[in-house]
């Protein structure tokens, strides 16, 4: 039903345009959205990364958020349960002449 979803799919090319958390995927599962990452175990080097449950959101707060406001619950709970620094993992901006997220733009 959403894996289809025009307004989903850019939702996610949003996310993906923001952050460069490794392997961020998201799944619907029982009207929830369910996020995942990849991350390496720190005590093996060797190995495929597993994906890492980050947080589940309910599908109309994921429509009704814009995507800079789903990125900050996500870096939230991955700082909360991996005491990982997700904003580490934001794309730079540079490329912006202002803060693309002023209100003032």
């Amino acid at each position: 039903m959403y894996a289809n979803d025009k307004d989903f799919y850019l939702r996610m090319v949003a996310l993906w345009q923001l952050t460069e958390l490794p392997g961020l995927k998201a799944a619907i599962v029982n009207e929830k959205v369910r996020f995942t990452f990849f991350i390496r175990d720190r005590l093996k080097f060797f190995g495929a990364p597993k994906p890492r449950f980050i947080t589940e959101l309910p599908v109309a707060m994921f429509y009704q958020l814009e995507p800079i406001e789903i990125l900050s619950v996500l870096e939230r709970a991955i700082e909360k349960k991996y005491a990982i620094n997700a904003r580490s993992f934001r794309s730079p901006l540079d490329g912006f002449k202002k803060n693309p997220f002023s209100s003032q733009n």
